[in-house]
């Protein structure tokens, strides 16, 4: 009996529609939409158009949503396609990812100023101590011992040393505590030259400069410089979904020139089990650009959003819902709250990893920032061969401006005519 009921169960089973978590599909080509199994065609599907399903049969899909606009959307009521249609699972892969390729040497421009922060409580020098020279004498070799002598000495009251020379004297060291920006424009090996601070992002300049030896716990904070551009060029960062590359191209001057090629992470082009939140997420395909850039040297802070919370919901309840370092040091923004951003996992590079930002290696990213500016293009597709960067960069290409002919009036004709006749 017990055989028989297990039987029966099984049946019910492999009979019944499959259930699990939902996957995504992309149309190949245009397909019929319908309102039931074997029902009235409701709509008619384009070419790449995604979708999502959390179950399936033999012979039928049904739809659970869309992403219209770029935006993932449940259905009001489900809709249904033959699986027999010329369609794609998006299933997510790690392949192995490509080596990043520069095609030609770039040269960064501006002001090679420095900024750094102090990890640690820090002496600073009023005068350069590599400009002291030390006696024979082990204690001398640090030229700060011969002022903190002379204060200790004063100190314990010693006649030796002439306490009114020091007390007009100006002090010769100071401390700065931890966590002090400073910057500078000049070092050497031994010794870094500060001529500024930072107190709450304003810059102030120091009267006087003062010297920190290179000895010190310190951290550099400098913003990288950009690579050089022409005038009037324009640059493109094109994301290829099928090859999870991302290629900077720069057009100029009626040239087209490819910068660089780099392997990337997209989004998980499918939704998560009902477990992990039940949200889908992807990467749009369209035309973006750059609308603003984040650089931290500590660390992008990222926060889990309330769409992800119930993804993270271990996280949140230990109190992590925030972490630095998860984007890197360096992000870009585009589109509807979508980064090209760093990482703190690189090996998750070359697959569909993501919740639709486009993430690159850290020292990837670090290069397009320094090659892309706020407004350059962000083009996003499965066939990035369609874009047409010229008309994109309004310019035309250097072939169609060679063949222009420049139309020539009557009044030149004959203007010409005259110069000739008088010359014969």
């Amino acid at each position: 009996m017990k055989f028989v009921v297990s039987f029966l169960y099984l049946a019910m089973v492999l009979m019944s529609p499959i259930t699990w978590a939902a996957k995504t599909y992309l149309t190949l080509d245009s397909v019929a939409v319908l309102d039931s199994p074997n029902g009235a065609i409701v709509e008619q599907w384009d070419k790449r158009t995604l979708f999502t399903s959390d179950s399936e049969s033999d012979e039928w899909i049904t739809i659970s949503g869309h992403f219209p606009k770029g935006q993932w959307q449940p259905l009001e009521t489900d809709l249904f396609i033959k699986k027999s249609e010329p369609l794609k699972l998006r299933i997510p892969y790690k392949d192995n990812s490509a080596k990043t390729v520069v095609y030609r040497a770039l040269h960064t421009v501006g002001v090679d100023a420095k900024r750094y922060k102090l990890l640690a409580d820090t002496k600073v020098y009023f005068y350069n101590p590599q400009t002291v020279k030390p006696d024979s004498s082990s204690e001398a070799e640090d030229p700060s011992n011969e002022i903190e002598s002379a204060l200790q000495t004063q100190s314990v009251g010693i006649d030796a040393v002439d306490s009114k020379s020091i007390e007009a004297e100006p002090a010769k060291t100071a401390i700065w505590k931890k966590d002090t920006v400073f910057t500078s424009a000049s070092e050497d090996r031994y010794i870094i030259k500060a001529t500024g601070y930072v107190t709450e992002n304003s810059w102030q300049a120091l009267d006087k400069p003062v010297w920190i030896k290179k000895s010190a716990q310190y951290q550099d904070r400098t913003k990288p410089l950009k690579y050089e551009r022409k005038s009037g060029s324009k640059r493109f960062a094109i994301i290829d979904k099928k090859r999870f590359e991302l290629s900077v191209y720069e057009v100029v001057d009626g040239k087209k020139e490819k910068l660089m090629r780099t392997p990337v992470a997209l989004g998980f082009d499918r939704c998560l089990p009902e477990e992990k939140g039940g949200k889908c997420y992807y990467t749009p395909e369209g035309e973006f650009e750059v609308e603003f850039q984040l650089f931290d040297p500590d660390g992008i802070n990222w926060c889990i959003p309330p769409k992800m919370s119930g993804e993270y919901k271990n996280k949140i309840a230990k109190g992590e819902r925030c972490s630095r370092g998860t984007m890197g040091n360096y992000a870009m923004h585009f589109g509807n709250s979508y980064f090209l951003h760093g990482t703190s996992n690189p090996n998750s590079i070359g697959g569909r990893t993501t919740h639709g930002c486009i993430r690159l290696r850290n020292p990837d990213i670090e290069m397009v920032y320094q090659m892309l500016d706020n407004g350059d293009k962000v083009l996003i597709s499965d066939t990035p061969e369609e874009f047409d960067l010229f008309a994109l960069a309004g310019q035309k290409p250097e072939s169609e401006l060679e063949n222009e002919i420049t139309p020539v009036s009557s009044e030149d004709i004959k203007s010409e005519e005259l110069q000739t006749e008088s010359i014969l």
